[in-house]
């Protein structure tokens, strides 16, 4: 796959099985992510990886927090079998510094911009990715049972793991109804 195909085809995968990434695909992964644009060269982000045992302690960080949330029976076992949606989840959050031309949206962009450079990694080495987000994005019981500082964010969850089934690449979008030119 060269990278305009990979530009073009890359998408979402949400159904996702094992086997997760090996070691040396993983650090490939995880240095694609190291790789974005920085303004200020900060490195404003933290990736938590999230495999065998750790996703059984992430399926109780969830619980946990939707039982803190007054969720009914249904949403709790929901939040439980998240993390088992994927064999491998990086957990992407921000690590904010003060800085006087770097406010805390542009290191956030980064963060997110560390997301999508792992996903895209992902797929290039044929697995499939998904970035999610949601409620516990913004909990603070999950952010601090994974030991993200309060003042900072959760950017999302990267789930990785080889496609469940083969997807048809969708049509490219186009962007005609999305730009304008001066």
């Amino acid at each position: 796959m060269n990278a305009q195909e990979l530009l073009l085809q890359r998408q979402s995968t949400p159904r996702l099985i094992a086997p997760a990434p090996i070691p040396s695909d993983l650090s490939f992964i995880l240095n694609a992510g190291m790789r974005v644009p920085d303004h200020g060269a900060l490195t404003p982000w933290f990736f938590t990886v999230v495999e065998n045992q750790g996703l059984d302690k992430l399926s109780q960080i969830f619980e946990n927090a939707a039982i803190e949330q007054g969720s009914d029976d249904a949403k709790i076992l929901k939040a439980k079998n998240m993390p088992y949606r994927a064999p491998l989840i990086i957990v992407i959050s921000t690590q904010y510094q003060s800085h006087e031309k770097v406010p805390e949206t542009e290191q956030a962009i980064a963060a997110g911009c560390a997301a999508h450079a792992m996903q895209m990694a992902a797929f290039s080495l044929g697995y499939g990715a998904v970035w999610r987000t949601g409620d516990f994005s913004y909990n603070s019981c999950v952010k601090q049972a994974l030991s993200v500082d309060e003042k900072d964010d959760i950017i999302g969850f990267v789930y990785i793991g080889t496609p469940q089934k083969e997807l048809a690449i969708k049509p490219t979008k186009t962007f005609e109804d999305h730009v304008t030119y001066l």
